[in-house]
């Protein structure tokens, strides 16, 4: 994919790499046509779902260590991957959560509002290509209070509220 900066903020080529990281969590595929089909949850074909975990995962890992409105991005991120595993009211959350640190953040508004029309991604329509996996284990989340307990505050205030999971 070539990435183009347009203007002076270079916005395409921030919001392009932003895309297709999320893209590139659920497939990895160079054609723009499966690119654009991932994104918008209209690939039928099977992710491979340890992928998505472990993109989840680090996600998680992350927001200890990522200052206040900036977490957004990963709230956003987690939603997104919730939503392609079917899982629509922890999407739902992540995606509130995004807003709360960062109102206004237009791809968790873009991504609510496709929560809220009730669409889900093609692979949860069918048992063969659905994730199968349940939501990640208490141990997650008590790795991630472990760290947030070991960490020193980003910004004055306590990390433990902030970078909580969803459950």
């Amino acid at each position: 994919m070539t990435l183009r900066r347009r203007g002076s903020g270079g916005t395409l080529l921030r919001w392009g790499i932003r895309d297709r990281i999320m893209a590139d969590m659920i497939n990895t595929d160079e054609d723009p046509q499966v690119y654009r089909a991932v994104l918008i949850g209209q690939h039928p074909v099977r992710p491979d779902w340890r992928r998505v975990d472990q993109a989840e995962t680090l996600l998680i890992d992350l927001l200890p260590f990522t200052p206040g409105r900036y977490r957004a991005a990963l709230f956003t991120a987690l939603g997104y991957l919730n939503w392609y595993k079917g899982r629509g009211t922890t999407a739902g959350r992540y995606i509130d959560k995004a807003l709360k640190v960062s109102a206004g953040y237009h791809l968790a508004e873009l991504l609510q509002q496709l929560f809220n029309s009730g669409i889900f991604p093609a692979v949860t329509k069918s048992a063969g290509t659905a994730s199968r996996r349940r939501p990640p284990p208490l141990r997650s989340s008590r790795r991630l209070h472990t760290l947030v307990r070991a960490q020193p505050p980003i910004s004055g205030n306590g990390l433990r509220a902030a970078a909580g999971t969803v459950q």
